[in-house]
């Protein structure tokens, strides 16, 4: 016969890897640029659904286009981390049928 404490350890196990896996978000605020006049997009949210998302990257002295290269090493840092609870950010210029959308709200 199990025992029952350790079949409720289980099963929170497997309720605490559901709300891992459930709470994967973005938040993201968009602003007006007085400079450009357009509208910009700033995101936060979990690491894994920021980078999935992603085309291009800050490597340290440029934006640059993610290579095949650059996406392993990434993913393989965000593993390393993942007992942590990592945040990505996100930057991008509306497109301009999007603003036109937010313009006509």
């Amino acid at each position: 016969m199990l025992d029952p404490h350790f079949v409720e350890q289980k099963y929170q196990y497997r309720l605490l890897l559901e709300r891992n896996n459930r709470f994967q978000h973005i938040i993201c605020s968009v602003v007006f640029d007085k400079t450009t006049k357009l509208y910009q997009s700033f995101c936060r949210g979990e690491a894994n659904t920021i980078f999935d998302n992603c085309t291009d990257f800050w490597n340290g002295e440029a934006v640059v286009p993610i290579t095949g290269a650059a996406r392993r090493t990434i993913k393989e840092l965000m593993q390393q981390w993942g007992s942590f609870d990592s945040v990505g950010y996100s930057y991008k210029p509306l497109t301009p049928d999007v603003q036109a959308m937010l313009l006509a709200y």
